[in-house]
């Protein structure tokens, strides 16, 4: 019975043994079919030299978390997705880098969330995106972080404006930061220029200064926030439209 015993367990190790090899080895398994979505500016060739692997390795034996890493390392790349698809492909969703705000230094460049500088080929085709100045003779690397910290307290202020108000960021026309705690704003439309603290809470405060402003009357170009319980709106008078057509009609 034990001799029996034994033959069946060599037996059944010998076929898994088999099993293995026929998986390991077997053409079926090859990997031939690398499908890669999701690219804008990057290039399937850019993706594929930077896999730990390639056509005809074998799916089983292939790393996705390794090729996640490597492709995640690429300062483009934002996030990414490496799925196995037997019984011979790989699926990658890459997700690039977009700007979502705009870095003006003199040339004009995008910027990620994170703070990474984006290079804008084609300034003509940029989206309407609050706009972050900064001193012209600052250039940033591309796909690097931005290490100016002027840009990098905006980033963060604008961030945190997306998360309380996120409406409030298309009515920012540009901003900048002059210093720690300190932010200037001019708003779409009107330029008006604000000037206010880190607190993003102030902008409920700003909120309720411009539905109450009487802009038929004054002409405001900029609101101070930055002193407690205060909210000063410094105005020129409109001219009246007869003075204005007189004027006009004057030369």
């Amino acid at each position: 019975m034990r001799k029996r015993m034994i033959h069946i367990v060599l037996v059944v190790f010998a076929l898994a043994c088999m099993g293995a090899v026929w998986v390991l080895t077997s053409p079926t398994l090859a990997l031939r079919r690398i499908e890669i979505y999701g690219l804008e500016n990057l290039t399937e060739d850019d993706v594929l030299k930077k896999l730990p692997f390639s056509r005809g390795d074998n799916l089983l034996l292939i790393s996705t978390a390794a090729a996640e890493r490597r492709l995640a390392a690429d300062g483009r790349i934002d996030s990414v997705s490496v799925r196995r698809s037997f019984p011979d492909g790989v699926i990658i969703w890459v997700h690039e880098k977009k700007p979502v705000y705009l870095l003006n230094c003199g040339t004009l460049w995008g910027i990620s969330r994170d703070g990474v500088a984006i290079p804008i080929d084609d300034p003509r085709r940029v989206a309407s995106l609050p706009v972050i100045n900064v001193a012209e003779n600052y250039s940033p690397l591309p796909y690097r972080p931005v290490v100016d910290s002027s840009v990098v307290r905006s980033v963060a202020f604008l961030n945190r404006i997306a998360e309380t108000d996120p409406d409030f960021l298309d009515r920012i026309s540009e901003i900048s930061s002059p210093e720690a705690g300190q932010f200037s704003l001019v708003l779409v439309g009107s330029g008006i220029e604000v000037k206010m603290s880190d607190d993003p809470a102030e902008l409920e405060k700003l909120g309720v200064i411009i539905a109450n402003l009487d802009t038929d009357t004054i002409s405001p170009y900029e609101i101070d926030l930055r002193f407690p319980g205060q909210g000063i709106v410094r105005f020129k008078p409109k001219m009246p439209e007869d003075k204005k057509n007189a004027e006009t009609e004057n030369g």
